[in-house]
C-alpha cells in the first residue's frame, strides 16, 4: 500500500489563535497516566494503522509518560472519554512536536478534532516555541491535513512510502 506522509510546521512568532468554545458538557484534563495513553493509542490507532507502540509493555508506557516534556490532554464529555492529544516540547523550548491527536470513533464528524487541535496549540504556545510541528499521513482521518492547514500549518515536506500493514 502506498502512503503519503505530510510534514507540517506552524511558525508561532506573533501568532494569534482564534478558538472555538467546546460544547458546555465538554472539558479538557491534563493527564499523566500510562494506561490512558495506551488506551487512546490502541483504540484510536486501530482505525488509522498506528503500530509503533503496539508491542510496548506497561514499563515502556510508564517510561514514555514520565518524560517531563511530554504533555497529554484528554477531552471528555462529562465523564466519558472523547479524544486526546500528546505533544513534546524540546529541551531548548524552541519547538513543540504534536505526537498524537485523535478522537474515539463515536465522536468523529462533530468538529471535535478542531477543538482538540486548537486546545493543543494553546497549550504548546505556553512554552513560547518558535515553531510547532506535526506529521500526518494519508492513513489518518480524511480531515486531518485540512484541519492543520486551516490552522496555519505549512507543508514542509511530502513523501510517498510503501507501507505493509501487519
Amino acid at each position: 500500500m502506498l502512503v503519503t506522509r505530510y510534514f507540517l510546521e506552524l511558525s508561532v512568532i506573533n501568532k494569534k489563535l482564534t478558538t472555538t468554545k467546546p460544547p458546555n458538557n465538554f472539558s479538557f484534563e491534563k493527564q499523566k497516566n500510562p494506561d490512558l495513553n495506551k488506551f487512546f493509542y490502541k483504540t484510536i490507532g486501530k482505525d488509522f494503522f498506528w503500530r509503533d507502540r503496539l508491542s510496548w509493555q506497561i514499563t515502556e508506557w510508564e517510561k514514555y509518560v514520565s518524560n517531563p516534556n511530554l504533555h497529554t490532554w484528554v477531552l471528555k464529555d462529562q465523564q466519558s472519554y472523547v479524544g486526546f492529544y500528546e505533544f513534546v516540547n524540546d529541551a531548548t523550548k524552541t519547538m513543540c512536536d504534536i505526537i498524537q491527536l485523535g478522537l474515539l470513533e463515536e465522536y468523529r464528524g462533530q468538529k471535535l478534532g478542531t477543538q482538540l487541535l486548537e486546545h493543543c496549540l494553546i497549550q504548546c504556545l505556553k512554552f513560547k516555541p518558535k515553531k510547532i510541528s506535526v506529521h500526518t499521513c494519508s492513513l489518518d482521518h480524511e480531515n486531518a491535513l485540512k484541519n492543520y492547514l486551516k490552522r496555519g500549518f505549512q507543508l514542509t515536506k511530502k513523501e510517498s512510502i510503501q507501507y505493509y500493514p501487519n
